[in-house]
């Protein structure tokens, strides 16, 4: 996530988290076990990506709930 635009997060089992420069901007990682994050940002794949087991809700489908695999 770019660290620049705003963010919700309620993310559970957070096994690692840092910040990484890139090409002029600092994002966040993260790696965790499951929750919600909300981009309160423009929600473009350049600010913010993400994979695992999820659905997007809200508006522009900025809202994403993680879960753990089953």
């Amino acid at each position: 996530m770019n660290l620049s635009q705003g963010y919700d997060e309620k993310l559970q089992g957070i096994q690692y988290f840092d910040k990484v420069n890139y090409d002029g901007g600092t994002f966040g990682v993260w790696v965790f076990e499951d929750g919600t994050f909300v981009n309160e940002g423009d929600g473009g794949y350049d600010n913010w990506a993400f994979r695992g087991w999820f659905e997007r809700t809200g508006d522009d489908d900025k809202t994403v709930n993680f879960h753990k695999r089953v």
